[in-house]
C-alpha cells in the first residue's frame, strides 16, 4: 500500500468580509454583516469582530441584528466575487504546486508531495502559500496533512496559523474535532448523538462492519475520514480566461506616482499568474476609475512576451505619463489583453537580469508608449532592386523579426577591397555630389576619398518612367565617413547612404 497523499489546504476564513471592505475601504473598522437569502428569509452568515462584539451572530435575521447595532452595515452576499478571487489566488498558486483546487468559499486545495522540498518541505510550503494571501490582504491559516479534506478540518479548526500533521497522524490531528465540524445534516447528526458520539475520535472508534446498516454510506466515509483515511482528490483547478486584477484605493490620488505603486501591487500578482500558466503578455490594459465617474484607460502594447513586473511597470508609466488625469483616481485595475508563450531567454531561471533582446524591447516599448505606437518600428525587407524601396515599416517585434544581410560580390579599389554592403541610413532624396579621382565634393565642402569599391550595377523596373538605372560605390573617406553614392544614365553622382 503507498503512502497517502499529503496535500495542503490554505484557509480563508475572513474571504467574504475582507472582499466587501476592498470594494468599500471606508468599511474597515466599522460593523459589518453579510447576509443570504435562505427560503423566503434573509439570513446573517458573516459578521466582523466588531459586529460580533455588539452580539451581532450568524443566522440571525437583519431586523434582529439592527436591533442589537444600529449602525451596522448589512450587505448581501457576492458569490461572483468570491469565485473571482479563489480563482486569482489559485492562478497565483499553481506556480507553488502542480495541482490546486478552488474549495468555494474556504479556500484552496493544494497538492503538496511533489513541490514542498523546493521550499525547504512543507512548512515552508505553508509559510509560502500564507504569504500569497496576505498579498492580497487576506487573512490566512494553512495546514498540510495526509489527505485534502483532513488538511481542511486542521486547518479550520485548530489553533495555528501553519500545521504540519506528520505522516500518518492525521486521525490523531483530528478526534478532538466536534462533529457538527464535518457539515453534518440535522438528522444524522441527532442519531449520532443519541449513541453519545461527540467528536470525531468517538466516530472512528465505531465497528466499520456495524456502520452501513446503521448510518449508509455517508457514515462510513466519515469514520474513515475520523481514522485518518482520506481518498478524496480533488478537482483540479484550470485557469482560462483574461488575467484581470483590481485595487479600490483608500483614499483618492491626484498624482501618478502613487497610483504607479498601487499599480505596481497588481502587476506583482498579474506576473505570479502568468508564471503559474507558463506565459507572458504582450498587451497590457490599465483603467483607472476617477473620483467623478469616469474612467480613464490605456493600452500597453509590448515589443516583447513580458511578464516581470518591474519591466511591465516601466513601460507603463511611459504610456501613463503622457496622459492627464482629470480627476483623482479611486481604483486601479490592470487586464492581460493578450498572452504569448514565454520565449526560452525569459524562462531560464538561472540567468540573472533580462536578456539583451528583452533589455531593447523594453527600450523599445517605453519609447512607444510615450512616442506613440508609430513613432517606434522595424523594418522588414522586400524584393525589389529600388534600394529606397526595399523594405517596408513593420511593428517592431522581436519575435517575428527576421534576420541576416543582402551581401554581393567585392570589387578591387585603390587601396584593396571593399565589400559592398547596404548603409543604415539611406537619404531621403538622395544628395548631388561629384566625385573625380580621390576629390569628393559633397554638402558645401571637398572630401579625400581613401578606397572605393564598385561599381555595383542595380538595373529593372522597365516599365515605370524613372525605370531603375545605377552604377554603386561605396567610397571610404580620409576622416573615416563611410557614403553609398551612385552614378546616374547622365553622370551625374547621388550621395544615397551613410553606413554607421
Amino acid at each position: 500500500m503507498g503512502l497517502p497523499p499529503r496535500f495542503a489546504y490554505l484557509a480563508l476564513p475572513a474571504l467574504r468580509l475582507e472582499l466587501a471592505r476592498q470594494r468599500r475601504p471606508s468599511l474597515a473598522g466599522r460593523p459589518v454583516a453579510l447576509w443570504e437569502a435562505r427560503g423566503n428569509r434573509a439570513v446573517l452568515v458573516a459578521c466582523s469582530p466588531e459586529a460580533r462584539e455588539a452580539g451581532v451572530a450568524p443566522g440571525m435575521s437583519r431586523p434582529e441584528a439592527r436591533a442589537l447595532c444600529h449602525p451596522l452595515e448589512i450587505l448581501p452576499l457576492d458569490p461572483p466575487a468570491e469565485l473571482a478571487a479563489l480563482e486569482a489566488l489559485a492562478g497565483e498558486a499553481l506556480a507553488l504546486s502542480p495541482l490546486v483546487s478552488l474549495d468555494v468559499p474556504l479556500g484552496l486545495f493544494v497538492e503538496a508531495a511533489s513541490s514542498a522540498h523546493l521550499f525547504g518541505g512543507e512548512s515552508g510550503l505553508l509559510a509560502a502559500l500564507r504569504t500569497l494571501a496576505a498579498g492580497r490582504g487576506h487573512l490566512a491559516r494553512a495546514a498540510v496533512s495526509d489527505g485534502p479534506r483532513l488538511a481542511r478540518l486542521v486547518a479550520l479548526h485548530r489553533r495555528g496559523e501553519g500545521i504540519v500533521v506528520p505522516p500518518g497522524q492525521g486521525a490523531r490531528a483530528v478526534a478532538g474535532l466536534p462533529l457538527p465540524v464535518l457539515g453534518l445534516g440535522d438528522e444524522l447528526l441527532r442519531r449520532l448523538g443519541v449513541l453519545g458520539l461527540a467528536t470525531l475520535g468517538d466516530l472512528a472508534r465505531l465497528p466499520l462492519a456495524t456502520l452501513p446498516r446503521r448510518f449508509g454510506d455517508e457514515g462510513v466515509a466519515l469514520a474513515r475520514l475520523a481514522r485518518g483515511d482520506d481518498p478524496f482528490v480533488p478537482p483540479a483547478f484550470v485557469p482560462g480566461g483574461l488575467i484581470a486584477e483590481a485595487l479600490e484605493l483608500e483614499a483618492p490620488l491626484d498624482t501618478l506616482e502613487p497610483v504607479l505603486f498601487a499599480l505596481k501591487r497588481l502587476l506583482d500578482r498579474v506576473e505570479l499568474r502568468l508564471r503559474a500558466r507558463g506565459a507572458a503578455t504582450t498587451r497590457l490594459g490599465v483603467r483607472l476609475g476617477l473620483d467623478d465617474g469616469t474612467a480613464h484607460e490605456a493600452e500597453v502594447p509590448l515589443a516583447y512576451p513580458f511578464r516581470a513586473a518591474g519591466s511591465l511597470l516601466r513601460i507603463a508609466r511611459a504610456r501613463l505619463q503622457q496622459d492627464q488625469l482629470t480627476a483623482p483616481v479611486v481604483r486601479v485595475a490592470v487586464t492581460v489583453l493578450e498572452e504569448a508563450p514565454l520565449r526560452e531567454s525569459s524562462a531560464d531561471l538561472f540567468r540573472r537580469g533580462g536578456s539583451h533582446e528583452e533589455g531593447v524591447a523594453e527600450l523599445v516599448a517605453r519609447l512607444g508608449a510615450a512616442l506613440g505606437g508609430d513613432a517606434v518600428f522595424a523594418v522588414q525587407p522586400r524584393d525589389v532592386h529600388r534600394p529606397e524601396e526595399a523594405f517596408e515599416k513593420i511593428p517592431y517585434s522581436l519575435v517575428t523579426r527576421h534576420s541576416g544581410e543582402s551581401r554581393n560580390p567585392g570589387s578591387t579599389s585603390v587601396r584593396g577591397t571593399v565589400e559592398p554592403e547596404r548603409p543604415l541610413l539611406l537619404l531621403d532624396p538622395p544628395e548631388p555630389a561629384s566625385w573625380a579621382g580621390d576629390q569628393l565634393r559633397w554638402r558645401g565642402r571637398s572630401w579625400q576619398v581613401e578606397a572605393f569599391a564598385g561599381p555595383e550595377r542595380l538595373q529593372g523596373e522597365w516599365w515605370r518612367p524613372d525605370a531603375l538605372d545605377r552604377d554603386y560605390y561605396t567610397l571610404e573617406l580620409d576622416e573615416g565617413q563611410r557614403l553609398w553614392l551612385f552614378e546616374d544614365p547622365n553622370g551625374a553622382f547621388h550621395v544615397h547612404g551613410v553606413f554607421e
